[in-house]
């Protein structure tokens, strides 16, 4: 009897805290002496240690429908009049997708308010770079606690049920705000269908009513799901905005999806990846894009990563055009020249350690050329180490007194190259050549249109020249006559 009474006293203090323990315990003596029982010969005293949090009942504010229309930039959406095309659905949703946002919710990521409520759940992943959309079930009242937990974890799992139960709060309220706002819209004989005798549309998520209307009324032509195809193939415009390009993919993506032939997460960052490489503008951050792992190529990451390529790119392109360079821009030239000597050194081993073995079945006078690519290419490394070396000094010249060429030392930097500059070129080059992918100083008859190295370079420009470099390489930018043709003084 006595462990009985035991158990009930910890019941007790579990469910309601120490007061109603010392309850429990009267009652219990009570109810034992009612029946006569007699009491333990060795009774031993037991302690019951309840928390303050143990008996806490967190407050769940309730939230305010006006509080949370109020935020809502669309306060009714647009009323569609009789059946609804695509054109009418699409902007429907677009108002509600605003208006879902607007409210603020812990699910879903915690960045996307109430877009996981209506919006498809594929295409709310990749709207978020990975995130879903799961409301949890309500835990009740009370918090609960693992066993044995500290006052200082109880304090954190108080503050994650009061979060978790406003949001479902919230969400509850907001859901009913936005499917209120659905069936002011659209005429009923469109939606009929989901009506409930007993809950009429109180259980139907926006999502699904979007869905419903989408499948049977906004039907997508076969011609326009063709056009949409055919839009998003097309590579940006690298002279407008690139997000012009993400939104029109995006834009593009949503519609087929709409159209039941979804455009997958792979499908959307391969492309912008082929795209990004072809034009040319970021061969580097294409390369370091593609040795990233697959889990890392998101489409939300890729939009990051080249919007800042692309802005490095431009100002790089922008630093080319100038007469004087500051540190630090002289410190990127300087990793971006370091980048150029390490990939034409392995491109060009590549190649000799490729000819040498065609050569070991050959004609001794090809063999004998090979060598003198060797002997070429050890003179050409040579070179490129020296011209690090000067790159280097500059550097370390503008770290310590600001600009480069400035004062007496001979002008701008571009002066400062041009007084290293040879006014005689060596018999294997050709003063007026350049190449999208290698530069300024090449040998005769090496040109963007018939680069050997183009193959392994998406973005490579054939019809790139010294007077419109299209945003190629920079390396030995000065070499043999000048960028626009003519002849150096």
């Amino acid at each position: 009897m006595a462990t009985e009474r035991t158990t009930n006293v910890a019941q007790a203090a579990a469910a309601g805290g120490a007061q109603a323990a010392a309850a429990a315990a009267a009652a219990a003596a009570a109810a034992g002496n009612v029946a006569g029982a007699q009491p333990d010969p060795a009774p031993t005293q037991t302690n019951v240690t309840v928390s303050v949090m143990d008996s806490y009942v967190p407050t769940i504010p309730e939230p305010s429908a006006d509080a949370i229309e109020a935020k809502f930039p669309h306060k009714t959406l647009t009323k569609i009049e009789g059946q609804p095309t695509y054109a009418d659905f699409h902007q429907l949703r677009e108002e509600l997708y605003r208006n879902a946002l607007s409210s603020k919710s812990p699910f879903g990521g915690g960045n996307h308010g109430h877009m996981g409520a209506v919006m498809e759940s594929m295409t709310y992943t990749i709207e978020t770079g990975g995130a879903t959309w799961n409301v949890p079930a309500t835990s009740g009242m009370f918090p609960t606690f693992p066993p044995n937990a500290s006052d200082a974890a109880k304090k954190r799992r108080i503050a994650e049920f009061v979060r978790d139960e406003t949001g479902i709060k919230t969400n509850e309220c907001t859901t009913n705000l936005l499917r209120n706002q659905l069936l002011e819209a659209i005429d009923k004989e469109y939606y009929m269908e989901l009506y409930d005798n007993i809950f009429p549309y109180d259980r139907v998520n926006p999502a699904d009513f979007l869905s419903h209307i989408l499948k049977y009324y906004a039907v997508i032509d076969d011609d326009v799901l063709e056009d949409n195809k055919k839009e998003f193939e097309e590579p940006p415009n690298m002279s407008q905005p690139i997000d012009l390009y993400f939104r029109k993919q995006e834009r593009c993506r949503q519609l087929a999806t709409d159209g039941n032939v979804p455009i997958s997460q792979a499908d959307m960052v391969l492309k912008l990846q082929i795209h990004m490489g072809k034009s040319g503008m970021v061969n580097s951050a294409y390369t370091k894009w593609k040795r990233k792992a697959a889990v890392d190529r998101q489409w939300a990451a890729g939009k990051i990563f080249f919007r800042q390529a692309i802005k490095e790119a431009g100002n790089i392109t922008k630093l080319a055009g100038e007469s004087e360079f500051s540190a630090n821009s002289l410190t990127q030239l300087k990793q971006n020249t370091q980048d150029a000597v390490r990939e034409e050194m392995v491109d060009q081993m590549g190649e000799a350690f490729d000819n040498l073995a065609m050569a070991a079945t050959a004609k001794q006078d090809t063999l004998d050329s090979m060598t003198k690519s060797i002997a070429d290419l050890t003179d050409a490394n040579s070179r490129l180490t020296k011209a690090n070396q000067t790159l280097t000094q500059q550097l370390q010249k503008a770290l310590a007194g600001g600009n480069c060429g400035d004062g007496g030392s001979g002008g701008g930097g571009g002066g400062h190259n041009n007084n290293q500059q040879e006014k005689t070129f060596p018999n294997w080059t050709d003063p007026d050549a350049y190449c999208h992918t290698c530069g300024y100083k090449l040998r005769k008859g090496h040109n963007s249109a018939n680069c050997p190295r183009a193959k392994n370079h998406p973005g490579h420009q054939k019809n790139a020249t010294r007077a419109n470099p299209m945003g190629g390489s920079l390396k030995d930018a000065g070499w043999g006559n000048k960028p626009d043709g003519t002849e150096r003084q």
